[in-house]
């Protein structure tokens, strides 16, 4: 009889009582790659506009047909594509003809079982405007639903007569057809076609003629009955990929599209019309390539399945215990909440305590043949019986069992009840029949037991004709776990499965992990670490060789903190009048902050919570007023600790002061305009007010909306002023309208004089704050000029969107002198030799001058300060008293030319002074041969002290030739520190050594610094010796200074905040910024008063003459290390000519050391190790001999300064410099102690860079181990030589000089690629191996260049540290007689070991030292490395079952030398399904000896950790022994770490438990023991054997051949009874699902000696050839192939046979027979195999047997020579 069918499976049954033959019947036949290939491939269908549909439906030749369909007009909604192609089908941007755009690849009605929208697409609902009705913004259900729904849509309740339902499935066209009845079109509701007939006279059925019509359809006709009482439905698609040409498979109807001249037919005339078109750009090419698509398909009928309306039930009851509830109506036509049953007494639901309906059915309801039981996944049956009462009396008992799914249950001859994927529950009668009743009982549900749930309940007719759900292994029940910056995400483990592929997408960007179990935890994501409250999606797929299930369902996981969130950062502040902006950096664990204020004085803050952006602006505050503010952030765990207090100052809303010494442009009393101004014209954008920038009034102002007004663009819009006469000045000022934004950077003068010449002058102008905190600018000319007219043209620095320019008031100023007779004194720029008539009275004089005021405004000289601090450092030169510090700058010290690096290089150089914010100085430059006035290419830079990572400077200010004031600006806000710190020059020009340039600095404070760049060795211990005391001066006097300072002696003095406490030390490549103080505690120096000790400056200065020697070879190795030329030190590969900067700076959150944009942050405590280093001192080879330089986290800075952009990953690319700096050519100086884990990624096979930065670390150091044959530090007298010998430097040097690497290379923008190519270019060898083993795999590109390397054929990935070194210490290499002999351990037989296969290895004729270590193949893939110390390697298999392994061992020498390649005998492993014990966590009650307690945990109490782990070890030969003390039972509790399917457990070496009675329950959510949520799964007394082993499986009464499985969590065994009694146990496992399995029998193998009915006038004649094994899987979604010792396959026809015992399982827990024969007439001339082995695979799709997997494999057999006779029977001999 019939069931039900599958491509290329007949599933067939005959009656019996028990045992049942169920079989499968398949043709197979060998194909060109020996595979049977199932997939079909599919065109891709376009996405038109409505502009192509109209085009296409104006070819006609058929007045009867309807307008093809078109697209949503603008205000309708198109559901957007998932990203998940239908199974079976191939992506549209992959089948889709290249001259399609993407675009119209992208088929917006094309139908899949997925709900998650386009990657990078939002869902329509969400992106559809406002105005639009929901209705409107939802998909249509024929867009959204899956391919069940589409099957099983719901119809419209209705009474009496007939309906006809009509549904599209994957439909590619993205036109309709219309659709009649008899000429009557149909009216589409929600995705669905309905007719209704109420069919007259009674009758019992009416047959009506569908018609299929439309512009590009080919009419379709199809004559369909309909039934009283019933709905028939009909599914539809013009998608050909979905079809199956195999026997039996069920298709839905196939309607063709691409009629374009409507002659009924899809041929050639079509092509050329729609050809014709799209020259006429008519309609779209996407339309042209569907036409050969549809030419070679044929018409498909659709076949109706018919379902029973809900008028079908004449009474739903419950039983006398059931309590029922909900809607009744609702469940027989799916259109409420369906109902609830629940137990009378208030139980919970059980065997005990079952639940039952019974629904029965009128008397005169036509024949059906089975129904569909729906239910939510939470409260839905599990476990019960269905019982159907047939209209003679019989029942049919069916049980209900979800402990495997999906499973197929069968009873009486055909009946089967079927749990899908979905949970829905399936029975199939398995012919027409009338019913009496339907009765369900529930004993068991998915949730707590409380209720039962059913959504509805539908009866069918035509059940062969229902396509069923397919088996495809997506991963269900995904559960993302939050943690801190990570997440771990766990699904429902699938079987017949190798691994699977986890998909993380935030912000369009995916990254794909891989696992071989159904756990993984996430901690990095696109090179970074994850940001807790961001969101990310999580999808995960099974995987099996190349074969890939559908992607899950998709989860959103979002980290959490597990701590406060960090002080806020970065904070700026901007004052205006009566407002303070405050602005602050994004902090990590933060959702919102609090903003704290107060006038400065007061007591109490006020607060400001909830602020989600990091910006906020204080508002009504008092004008020139002092307000502190400080932050805090808060997540779900409270408040974080606060930020360092920051002070801001509000302005005044008087305008800014001004001087007004000798002013030209005075107030008028009119107060219209300013004196002697006689007009203002405006080039561009005129005020109302001509007048308006100099009429006294700041109020009024000319605002243009640029970001130039003509500073830097040759366009001058500015305004032009026009005096009443020609004025010679060098002084004005010019102030900003109020609302001015962004400062000015840029700056040009243009005057007429009288004549009306025009001269333009670089603007010299300096932004200053006025004492009421308003800004202004002030220009100062070098020269005076005499002027008519005047205009000042200013830029900003950036084109910014809000960018203007504004003047508010202009103010001109008369020429005084006296600036430039103070000038005059001298006789140089630099101010330092005084002209030889200079005398007392000559200054006295000037003093006079400066000190008169202006006798129009009565202020004294805007310079006054400076001038007067001028004349006494005259008068000091003049008695010989001055002392002043004079700085050549280093020309060769620039950042012009540099080489380019992951972060910028400091070219600061130190002046050797600090100052305060708000300190006036004077700063003198000169160049040999500049005039006075002149720019000069150098620029100031001031620092400050302790400052944070994103405002430790401040901007540049260019120099003048000659003297420049300059006030030092405000760095930072904060009161943490003190405002100011090390003043800096840095040199902009080119290299000009012989043009000299000096620096000379009044008003600031001497520092002790020293800077050793370029000096002889011989002049640094001197040098160092004078600095040393210098410094011991400045920290002896480090208080007394501060205290004496007047802008300090308010501040409290602290070492770590007082910017006097610095020091700048400068070498060849480096620059410490640091603490005076921790240089000396660095040296072990304590400050001493009168100087330091000969003794202890000669100890100290060595010392850090050897620690500066340090650095210099450290930075020297490294530039080596990056392939540049330190030899010559020319051409693109020169060493840099600025230099890295180590500086105190205040740490961010989480951080010790850091590196930033021109300088590397350390703090206070990190600053003494830098006077520790010594010179690494090395033999003539380079060997180490002593040294030690630095820590591994200054390297590791160091290194991420150095990185190159291009081949960095961040955390691991810029410790490769780190790793040479710590390397001394041994294990033991290696960062990468256990290579173990680095074996393990190379033999895992998976694809991705590894997120275990140490290992990843290795993937780079192996090259270096591989191709660098010298010690580390092997110096070379050339840079070819260098280049020659160290793999680094031509990895750098072809990554900045690409053209340089052999043949030249070209760089991508893909990092993978580019290490490729580099790595394999420097190396000279083909790496594609080497790389695919550690997850990058080369593109087309990158194989097109490397292949012209020979392939590295040795394992490098398998190199490690102590290799290395015995290389370099010339180790001997195996001898040609080192043979490698193996061999295995293994026995099915023993469960308790059976997934365990047991190596033995050794190499005969070598020492062990000889021996790197064994590499281990299964099946010729990788799967261990294990070092030569070892002699055994377990594989222990968890992951695959049922499967023939085939072991290889090669042994490698150090010298990565193989031996001879040991291949064994093939195994076949078949064990329980023990489950992988890698992540779990056992708790227990017990406690051992053995226990350890962890003491370097912080934590108030001691920290124990049980020995208990022991039993999850693998290691049979460690043991737990323990015992409880507080009187409970003994249990202990495993957290498998992910909610698996398991079906038993067993234990190892638990002699001591034998005869005691044990419990096992299980739970899905909690591991606490007392939880209430424990189910008790198997009770029993253990009987072990006399090794202490037993297997306890999970069964039911009465069902002991079955297996019965949970899902769960948490396991816990428990002891009952034997409190106090010590409990041993060596191992402890759960078992899982086994799999799908397959045997061949030994004796199998014969020629059938009669007839075997198959049934239906089916038999395998007598005479066939015959091959027979055993069989356990489902026969559905199992193929079987039978191949020859050639692996080729053997022609034939498989057959399945299901043995089901009464009432039984068909399916995943049948163990049945297969038969595989050849008929005897293809016997005839064929040539036996001598040997066959047979292979059994799981498809996805029991239709199409698409994307088929291997799951399990037969060894060899041999095929007798002489063919034994056989006769086949089922069991009961018929």
């Amino acid at each position: 009889m019939l069931l039900s069918t599958s491509a290329n499976t007949v599933v067939c049954a005959t009656e019996s009582n028990s045992n049942e033959p169920e079989l499968s019947q398949q043709p197979v036949e060998a194909s060109d790659d020996n595979q049977q290939s199932n997939g079909n491939t599919s065109s891709s269908s376009s996405e038109k506009t409505q502009e192509e549909e109209k085009d296409l439906s104006q070819d006609t030749s058929s007045d009867t047909q309807a307008p093809i369909e078109q697209q949503p007009k603008e205000e309708e909604t198109v559901s957007s594509p998932s990203d998940e192609t239908q199974q079976g089908e191939t992506d549209p941007s992959e089948s889709a003809p290249s001259d399609v755009s993407q675009e119209e690849q992208k088929d917006p009605s094309e139908d899949t079982s997925s709900d998650v929208s386009q990657e990078g697409e939002k869902d329509p609902s969400e992106s559809t405007p406002s105005d639009v009705s929901q209705e409107e913004q939802a998909p249509t259900e024929e867009e959204s639903k899956s391919p069940k729904q589409e099957e099983e849509t719901e119809s419209t309740p209705f009474t009496g007569g007939a309906q006809l339902e009509i549904q599209l499935s994957s439909w590619k066209a993205g036109v309709k057809p219309v659709f009649s009845i008899d000429g009557v079109d149909l009216s589409e509701q929600n995705g669905v076609y309905t007719y209704t007939d109420a069919l007259e006279n009674d009758a019992k059925e009416k047959t009506v003629q569908l018609t299929i019509r439309g512009n590009g359809f080919v009419t379709y006709e199809q004559q369909v009955v309909l039934q009283k009482g019933g709905t028939t439905r009909l599914v539809f698609t013009n998608d050909a990929s979905i079809l199956s040409d195999k026997e039996g498979v069920v298709n839905p109807g196939f309607l063709l599209f691409g009629d374009v001249n409507g002659d009924g037919s899809i041929d050639d005339a079509d092509f050329a019309q729609m050809a014709q078109q799209v020259e006429a750009q008519q309609t779209s090419l996407t339309q042209l390539a569907l036409l050969p698509y549809m030419k070679s398909q044929k018409e498909i009928q659709a076949k109706p399945v018919i379902a029973l309306m809900s008028d079908t039930i004449a009474e739903v009851k419950p039983d006398e215990k059931t309590e029922l509830s909900g809607d009744i109506t609702g469940l027989l036509t799916g259109s409420g909440n369906g109902v609830s049953l629940s137990a009378k007494d208030g139980e919970l639901i059980s065997e005990n305590n079952p639940v039952s309906l019974t629904m029965h059915v009128k008397d005169d309801v036509a024949l059906i043949d089975g129904f569909v039981i729906s239910a939510p996944q939470h409260n839905a049956p599990t476990a019960g019986t269905i019982e159907v009462t047939l209209d003679d009396g019989s029942v049919i008992s069916l049980p209900i069992e979800s402990g495997i799914a999906p499973m197929s249950r069968m009873a009486r001859a055909a009946a089967t009840v079927t749990v899908e994927e979905d949970g829905s529950i399936v029975v199939n009668i398995g012919t027409q029949i009338a019913i009496k009743k339907v009765t369900i009982t529930v004993t068991e549900t998915s949730g707590s037991n409380k209720l039962a749930e059913i959504s509805s309940v539908e009866f069918l007719n035509g059940m062969e004709n229902r396509i069923p759900e397919p088996e495809l292994n997506i991963p269900t029940n995904l559960k993302g776990e939050p943690g801190n910056e990570s997440f771990i995400v766990s699904w429902d483990a699938q079987r017949n499965v190798t691994g699977y592929q986890i998909h993380v997408t935030k912000d369009g960007i995916t990254q794909t992990y891989t696992s071989q179990i159904n756990r993984f935890a996430v901690v990095s994501f696109n090179e970074k670490e994850l940001l807790n409250g961001e969101t990310y999606e999580v999808q995960v797929q099974s995987v099996n060789g190349d074969w890939s299930s559908p992607l899950s369902e998709k989860i959103e996981v979002t980290p959490q903190a597990t701590r406060k969130p960090p002080a806020p950062e970065g904070i700026g502040l901007k004052a205006g009048a009566s407002y303070i902006d405050v602005s602050w950096k994004k902090m990590k664990d933060t959702n919102t902050y609090q903003l704290y204020y107060r006038k400065k004085g007061e007591e109490t803050y006020q607060q400001v919570d909830g602020l989600t952006t990091t910006s906020y602006r204080i508002t009504g505050l008092e004008t020139e007023t002092e307000y502190e503010i400080y932050l805090t952030g808060t997540n779900h765990l409270g408040v974080g600790g606060a930020s360092a207090t920051h002070v801001a100052k509000t302005v005044s809303v008087d305008p800014a002061i001004t001087p007004n010494y000798k002013l030209i442009n005075v107030p008028n009393e009119d107060g219209q305009t300013t004196a002697h101004i006689e007009s203002i014209s405006y080039p561009s954008s005129a005020p109302e007010n001509e007048f308006a920038i100099a009429d006294n009034d700041y109020q009024t102002s000319w605002i243009l909306k640029s970001w130039d007004g003509g500073g830097f663009n040759p366009g001058k819009p500015s305004p032009i002023i026009t005096f009443d006469q020609a004025y010679e000045m060098n002084r004005l000022v010019v102030v900003p309208d109020d609302a001015q934004v962004h400062g000015y950077s840029y700056a040009k003068t243009r005057y007429w004089d009288e004549d009306g010449n025009v001269y333009t002058l670089d603007g010299q102008f300096t932004r200053k704050t006025s004492s009421n905190g308003k800004v202004y600018y002030e220009f100062d000319y070098h020269k005076p000029f005499k002027a008519k007219k005047i205009q000042v043209n200013f830029a900003l620095d950036w084109a910014y969107g809000d960018g203007q320019i504004s003047i508010a008031e202009m103010k001109f100023y008369y020429y005084d002198n006296i600036e430039a007779d103070i000038n005059a004194l001298y006789t140089d720029d630099m101010h330092i030799v005084l002209k030889e008539d200079v005398t007392q009275e000559t200054i006295d004089a000037l003093r006079e001058r400066v000190n008169t005021p202006d006798e129009v405004s009565g202020e004294l000289h805007p310079k006054h300060e400076s001038l007067m601090m001028e004349l006494d450092a005259a008068e000091d030169i003049l008695n010989n008293q001055a002392d002043y510090q004079i700085i050549r700058l280093d020309q060769t010290l620039t950042a012009r030319g540099s080489t380019s690096f992951a972060f910028s290089l400091n070219d600061f150089q130190p002046l050797n002074v600090v100052a305060g914010e708000g300190d006036e100085l004077i700063i003198f430059a000169g160049q040999e041969g500049s005039a006075t006035g002149t720019k000069l290419p150098i620029q100031i830079v001031f620092a400050q002290y302790h400052g944070e990572s994103s405002a430790w400077q401040a901007e540049s200010v260019q120099l003048v030739q000659g003297k420049n004031v300059i006030t030092v600006p405000k760095i930072s806000s904060s009161i943490a520190n003190e405002q100011g710190g090390s003043i800096y020059v840095k040199y902009t020009g080119a290299s000009t050594p012989d043009s000299k340039i000096s620096v000379r600095v009044s008003g600031a404070t001497p520092i002790a610094g020293i800077n050793v760049r370029g000096m002889a060795d011989a002049d640094k211990l001197p040098a160092i010796k004078t600095y040393l005391q210098q410094l011991n001066e400045q920290v002896v006097n480090l208080q007394q200074t501060h205290d004496q300072l007047e802008e300090h002696s308010e501040l409290d003095y602290k070492i770590n905040t007082c910017f006097l406490n610095s020091t700048e030390i400068g070498l060849d490549d480096m620059l410490y910024s640091v603490p005076a103080t921790q240089v000396m505690s660095g040296l072990g120096l304590t400050p001493t008063a009168g100087g330091l000790s000969e003794a202890e400056l000669d100890r100290a200065a060595n010392q850090m003459l050897n620690s500066l020697k340090a650095m210099d070879q450290f930075m020297l190795d490294t530039y080596k290390v990056k392939g540049i030329d330190v030899f010559s030190n020319s051409g693109v590969h020169k060493k840099p000519t600025s230099r890295l900067n180590i500086r105190y700076s205040t740490m961010f959150d989480g951080a010790f050391m850091y590196a930033g944009g021109k300088h590397i942050g350390i703090e206070f405590g990190s600053v003494s190790g830098l006077m520790s280093g010594t010179p690494i001192v090395a033999d003539e080879n380079g060997k180490y001999i002593s040294g030690g330089r630095f820590g591994w986290g200054i390297a590791h800075e160091i290194g991420h300064v150095l990185d190159t952009p291009g081949v960095t990953y961040a955390e691991v690319t810029n410790n490769i410099i780190a790793q040479f700096n710590q390397t001394q050519d041994t294990p033991e100086s290696s960062r990468i102690q256990d290579y173990s884990a680095v074996y393990k990624k190379v033999t895992s096979d998976t694809i991705g860079f590894s997120s275990n930065g140490v290992v990843a670390l290795a993937m780079f150091w192996q090259l270096h181990l591989a191709y660098d044959q010298n010690y580390a530090f092997k110096a070379f007298d050339s840079y070819q030589e260098h280049l020659d010998n160290n793999f680094y430097s031509r990895f750098y040097k072809y990554q900045r000089e690409p053209a340089s690497a052999p043949n030249g290379l070209t760089l991508s923008s893909d990092r993978d690629q580019n290490i490729i190519r580099l790595a394999s270019a420097a190396a000279q060898k083909d790496l594609t191996e080497y790389f695919t083993r550690w997850g990058l795999i080369p593109t087309e590109e990158t194989t097109a260049y490397i292949s012209q390397f020979p392939k590295e054929e040795r394992p490098i990935y398998y190199i490690n540290d102590a290799a290395h070194t015995y290389k370099l210490e010339g180790g001997k290499a195996f001898s040609d007689n080192a043979t490698l002999t193996a061999s295995l351990q293994h026995n099915n037989a023993i469960a308790e070991t059976a997934n365990r296969v047991e190596l033995s290895l050794n190499v005969e004729n070598a020492q062990q030292s000889e021996i790197l270590g064994y590499e281990i193949k299964r099946n010729g893939k990788a799967v261990a490395f294990v070092t030569g110390d070892n002699t055994t390697y377990t594989d222990v298999i968890s992951t695959v079952n049922n499967r023939v392994f085939t072991y290889e061992v090669t042994a490698y020498d150090q010298y990565l030398n193989p031996t001879n390649t040991v291949k064994l005998d093939p195994i076949k492993v078949k064990h329980d399904g023990s489950v992988t014990k890698d992540n779990w966590d056992i708790l227990t009650n017990m406690v051992s000896d053995d226990d350890i307690q962890d003491d370097t945990q912080e934590s108030c109490t001691p920290i124990i950790n049980s020995a208990i782990s022991a039993i999850k070890d693998n290691d049979f030969a460690t043991t737990y022994t323990g015992k409880t003390t507080d009187g409970t039972n003994p249990y202990w509790i495993v957290d498998m770490k992910a909610n698996l399917p398991i079906s038993g457990v067993k234990l190892n070496g638990a002699s001591t438990l034998n005869g005691m009675e044990y419990e096992i329950l299980i739970n899905q959510t909690s591991s606490d023991a007392a939880s209430s949520d424990w189910t008790n799964v198997k009770s029993g007394t253990l009987s072990l054997d006399e090794n202490g082993t037993q297997t306890i499986f999970f069964d039911k009464e009465g069902e002991e051949n079955l297996m019965y499985t949970y899902d769960a969590s948490y396991l816990m065994f428990r002891i009952k009874g034997h409190s106090g009694e010590e409990i041993t146990l060596s191992e402890f496992d759960i078992i899982g699902l086994p799999g799908d399995n397959l045997e061949l029998l030994e004796n199998g193998i014969g020629i059938l000696s009669e007839d075997y009915d198959l049934g239906d006038g089916e038999k395998i004649p007598a005479g066939s050839l015959i091959f027979t094994g055993s069989y356990t899987g489902n026969p559905a979604y199992n193929v079987v192939k039978l191949l020859d010792q050639n692996n080729q396959i053997i022609n034939g026809t498989q057959i399945i046979f299901a043995n089901v015992p009464e009432q039984g399982a068909l399916g995943n827990v049948s163990d049945g027979t297969w038969v595989y024969y050849i008929e005897p007439e293809a016997l005839e001339g064929m040539t036996l195999p001598t040997q066959i082995k047979a292979e059994l695979y799981r498809v996805d799709d029991a239709l199409t047997n698409e994307n088929e997997r291997l799951v399990s494999d037969t060894l060899l057999v041999i095929v007798p020579t002489e063919l034994p006779d056989i006769s086949l029977q089922d069991s009961n001999n018929q």
